[in-house]
């Protein structure tokens, strides 16, 4: 094992999302090295936002440490968001560890009630994510608003392609659908595909004005902020509109200008949009914000 190597470990092993990030993107450290072990130190530690994205990173679910797969150190750890994760990734149900035990055997002897019961629903959640995810491909919008009602559904699923339902939902377009997802509990609204976008992110690029608003609605961090709704949701706007100016990502800034976000809102520095995107350049993001004043 390399010292870079070794490094990703221990952050991976410590919940260092950043770090990870850092090692595998810019210093170009392999996030499966060795079979991947940075997975099933992360794993183990219950460390969800790292293990999503080396899981991302297409990392070996069925690597091993001690004998242990990840989905036996989650499961053992009582780690349940980590196992979702894993299961979707289709990691082995039926691996065992070398005391010859799977990760229900674990769960279950060590009275992890809510791990163990999703490990044994796994089949039949299986089941309903495969009918689902047709049904959306299909456009069959009531059989899939049906399968989400129903109580073995993955409301956080992702399809073969690491996308998270809320993501599919949202590319429908229908509204019914997406406020039917939206009402279940437990869906994270924040999960982010390999590109790293949200489906607030999607809806915004596919001018769905409708689904931004809903999406918002929703967000825990911003009824936090202010429950008034409408004066917090046009601040929001406008921070994405300063972050697509940012990143040169004219679709976008385009988009939220057309849905009436004004871009007025401030970063930090106390430079608008206009002023982010003349200090880097970029002309076209520039004029598009100029036409709107």
């Amino acid at each position: 094992m390399s010292d870079k190597e070794e490094e990703l470990r221990v952050a991976a092993s410590g919940g260092r999302l950043d770090d990870v990030k850092r090692l595998v993107e810019k210093e170009g450290v392999n996030p499966n090295y060795n079979n991947g072990r940075a997975l099933c130190f992360a794993a183990c530690n219950g460390h969800t936002t790292v293990v999503d994205y080396l899981l991302k990173k297409n990392v070996s679910t069925e690597g091993r440490y001690g004998g242990d797969t990840p989905l036996i150190d989650a499961a053992q750890c009582n780690h349940l968001e980590v196992v979702r994760l894993l299961l979707d990734a289709n990691a082995d149900l039926n691996a065992k560890n070398n005391d010859d035990k799977t990760a229900l055997d674990l769960a279950a002897e060590k009275k992890h009630n809510d791990v163990a019961q999703l490990l044994r629903d796994h089949a039949q959640r299986k089941l309903t994510k495969t009918k689902l995810l047709a049904a959306l491909h299909e456009t069959r919008i009531q059989d899939a608003i049906t399968l989400i009602k129903s109580t073995t559904v993955d409301v956080n699923l992702r399809d073969g392609n690491y996308v998270p339902l809320l993501q599919l939902v949202v590319d429908t377009g229908d509204m019914a659908l997406l406020q039917t997802l939206l009402s279940k509990p437990n869906l994270d609204v924040n999960a982010t595909d390999k590109e790293e976008r949200t489906a607030l992110t999607r809806a915004i690029a596919k001018s769905n004005v409708a689904a931004v608003f809903a999406l918002l609605k929703v967000n825990p961090l911003i009824r936090l902020v202010d429950n008034e709704g409408l004066v917090i949701e046009t601040d929001v706007l406008g921070s994405l509109l300063l972050h697509a100016a940012s990143t040169n990502d004219a679709s976008n800034v385009d988009n939220l200008l057309r849905a009436g976000v004004r871009p007025s809102t401030i970063n930090k520095d106390g430079a608008t949009a206009l002023h982010v995107a003349a200090a880097n350049g970029y002309d076209t993001i520039a004029a598009l914000l100029l036409a709107k004043d």
